[in-house]
């Protein structure tokens, strides 16, 4: 995959989130990330089609908090020093 790699990463792992947030965030982090990987395995196994299912999938992130999570990220990259570059 050389080459192919994003111009840009999110750097997480210098991104403070505030204390008061944390635990939602890693709530919210978990249960997407476990969505994902559920129907990541489904899509490859043929249980699932892109074709057929794909809108489905993708609408199954609103009952998961996506803009929530997005928000805590946000504020957290915004007040790091990343942002100021």
């Amino acid at each position: 995959y050389d080459g192919k790699q994003p111009a840009e990463i999110f750097p997480y792992w210098g991104v403070w989130i505030d204390p008061a947030s944390a635990d939602q965030a890693g709530m919210l982090q978990t249960n997407i990330t476990t969505y994902i990987d559920q129907n990541a395995l489904q899509f490859i196994t043929g249980g699932k089609s892109l074709d057929k299912d794909w809108d489905a999938y993708i609408k199954g992130f609103d009952g998961l908090d996506l803009t929530n999570y997005l928000d805590i990220m946000q504020k957290s990259y915004d007040s790091s020093a990343f942002s100021k570059k």
